[in-house]
């Protein structure tokens, strides 16, 4: 069973993180609040 996980703002610490619970076969959304870095 996978779980979906959001980050609001990926960045140096949220990437990293995220890219470790894709691995583990999570469903991983991010969203950042900048509109230029969408």
């Amino acid at each position: 069973m996978s779980t979906t996980v959001a980050f609001i703002g990926p960045g140096n610490m949220s990437g990293p993180m995220a890219a470790t619970l894709v691995k583990a076969g999570h469903r991983v959304r991010g969203y950042d609040l900048a509109v230029g870095a969408r």
